[in-house]
């Protein structure tokens, strides 16, 4: 019965709110705007500030980086990396380096983010790869991983795995794909090899991740990296220590929770203005309200419509509104990989549908309020 008498509401509701189609249209995009850029930026600001590392137990990663005098170094000499790994007891020890590099497959060659990495940089993070097996690449062993995204590109064969890769002057084979989440040391990256043969090693640096072994405390990995590095260079040379989801998120958070903040405030804003759209309505219906309750309807039916109302247009403005949070997210992923970290994550997840409930709800209760005002 009483859900025959919420079906009977709802058309009721369709049949009003269909008579006013263009405040009808109003309200849903007022509440669209607000609902779905507040799911955007949350979405942006969750993956970048919240979303857990793409790593097994990523709380372990940590970037030690030498400094000398108090400056940074940029990184350790591969000369130099050798000497880390072999000294370094309370971690394990990988290195990785970004560079912009040609790289040709099937297509035509295009200039390509990759990351030249040591023997044990998968073993190190421990994921593995969604096609073929990580390998410890070694330096003229003639094998590369890619991501997902580049073995989407890559045209020809079913399976990129095997297929040849042509990377700077070396012809180098794909033995792994990597997931798209796994982009270290950034979401820009699609192939990971180990350095070139007959390459200069002063030509580029290590950048040091570690992951902590059991029982080590990041304060012991900092005081045993700035031993090594006086050990290896000096007195005055010490070294620096950070959590791997810090030096991703870099000082983006307070431009992300302000983004946030500002969103909140235009779902405010937009709220407010549907209430007020609302309770304007309500005052012309009154004549209608007078006459159900003549009729014999109770003040609790008179809630329960107005509650049906509310999340009638919530549950419109929702749908329209994460339609649009959807096709926004697509559109800032393909102009922010180089902006921000783990771009290629980003998306309406678990998280952000939860929170885009909860506040229609919350907007539901509102208009529902403000029908019956």
């Amino acid at each position: 019965m009483i859900g025959m008498d919420a079906i009977h509401e709802l058309r009721r509701t369709l049949r009003s709110f269909g008579r006013q189609p263009g405040l009808t249209t109003i309200i849903v995009g007022t509440l669209a705007l607000g609902v779905g850029l507040n799911a955007a930026v949350f979405a942006v600001a969750y993956t970048v500030l919240w979303r857990p590392l793409p790593y097994p137990e990523p709380d372990r990663l940590v970037t030690i980086e030498p400094t000398h005098g108090g400056d940074r170094s940029g990184g350790v000499r591969p000369d130099r990396y050798r000497d880390w790994s072999d000294r370094l007891r309370s971690a394990d020890l990988a290195g990785v380096q970004q560079r912009e590099r040609r790289v040709r497959g099937n297509g035509p060659a295009r200039i390509t983010a990759t990351a030249l990495v040591t023997e044990n940089f998968f073993d190190v993070l421990g994921v593995g790869a969604v096609r073929g097996r990580a390998p410890r690449l070694v330096r003229g062993d003639g094998r590369t991983v890619v991501s997902g995204r580049l073995a989407g590109q890559l045209a020809g064969e079913p399976d990129v795995i095997g297929q040849t890769l042509s990377i700077g002057d070396e012809l180098l084979e794909i033995v792994a794909v990597m997931p798209d989440a796994f982009g270290l040391p950034s979401g820009t990256v699609d192939v990971w090899t180990a350095p070139p043969l007959g390459r200069d090693p002063s030509e580029w640096r290590f950048d040091l991740i570690a992951r902590l072994r059991s029982g080590a405390t990041p304060a012991q990995l900092t005081q045993e990296a700035g031993r090594i590095s006086r050990e290896l260079g000096g007195d005055d040379w010490s070294a620096v220590t950070s959590r791997l989801d810090d030096v991703l998120t870099g000082n983006r958070r307070p431009a992300l929770l302000v983004a946030q903040a500002a969103a909140g405030l235009v779902l405010v804003v937009a709220g407010l203005s549907v209430i007020t759209m609302l309770i304007g309505r309500s005052i012309a219906r009154r004549r209608e309200f007078a006459l159900r309750q003549a009729l014999g309807a109770g003040t609790m039916q008179v809630l329960r419509m107005a509650v049906v109302e509310g999340l009638t247009l919530a549950a419109a403005g929702l749908t329209v509104g994460l339609g649009l949070a959807a096709v926004g997210i697509e559109l800032f992923k393909a102009q922010a990989t180089t902006v921000l970290p783990r771009v290629a994550e980003m998306g309406l997840d678990l998280p952000i549908l939860v929170a885009a409930a909860v506040v229609t709800m919350l907007v539901a209760l509102a208009c529902g309020g403000a029908s019956a005002a």
